[in-house]
Formats: structure tokens, sequence, C-alpha cells
């Protein structure tokens, strides 16, 4: 294959990957703190905290469930 032929192909497909990566936009990304993280449940009990959208409504959710230590 000619030098040339694989440059593009390479160039091409370095695009594509650059471009797919940053498709998020500002409204999708969320970063919270572990001291930000407000956890609701009974003391002794698994807590749960939504850390992005409704778990309740059809979509992208994020739970986080922290347990007690064994």
């Amino acid at each position: 294959m000619n030098t040339r032929i694989a440059s593009l192909l390479l160039a091409i497909c370095a695009a594509g990957a650059w471009a797919h990566a940053h498709a998020q936009n500002a409204d999708t990304s969320v970063v919270m703190l572990p001291q930000d993280i407000v956890y609701t449940g009974l003391p002794g009990a698994p807590q749960h905290a939504t850390l992005f959208g409704d778990s309740s409504q059809p979509g992208l959710y994020v739970d986080r469930i922290k347990f007690m230590p064994a």
C-alpha cells in the first residue's frame, strides 16, 4: 500500500474518532465531588444517591449505592 494512501486513511480514522469522542456538550456532563453527594436511607442500611437523571422516568440516570463496611 502506498504510504500516501495509508497516511490519508489514518488521518480520516483519527478525525472520525476525535469527532465522536467530543460529541458531548455541557448539558450532559456532570461533575460531583464526594463531599457534594447526599445519600438517603436509614443508618446501617445501604444508602442511595441519584447523581444524574431521574430513575422513575425513561432515559439515562446514574445511581450510587453506599454499603456499610462488613
